[in-house]
């Protein structure tokens, strides 16, 4: 059983509830799922993992994904803005992520 499209779908809705609620961390809760979701797409398409998520699944991830960075990156909410070290650190979960839960 796959687990990784329960988590990415949960840190969309913590960036979501981060974004009604302004917290200041909403711009990092966004770029994990972002990179988390767009890192599992490109390692599908690689083939370095599979999972069974149909294409219209893959296409409302992915659109999710353009949103989530350009929210996080452009600081579009005048919250705290993204540090380098969140950016690396954020791919670097996600990446994690996304090989550790789709290898179980």
């Amino acid at each position: 059983m796959q687990f990784s499209p329960v988590i990415v779908s949960v840190m969309l809705l913590m960036g979501g509830v981060g974004l009604l609620s302004n917290h200041s961390k909403t711009n990092f809760a966004l770029a994990l799922f972002g990179h988390t979701a767009l890192e599992e797409i490109i390692f599908d398409w690689l083939g370095i993992i599979s999972h069974n998520l149909p294409l219209f699944a893959v296409a409302l991830f992915f659109g999710c994904v353009v949103i989530a960075l350009w929210l996080a990156y452009s600081n579009a909410f005048d919250l705290k803005r993204l540090s380098s070290k969140e950016v690396v650190l954020s791919l670097l979960i996600g990446a994690g992520e996304s090989l550790l839960l789709n290898s179980l």
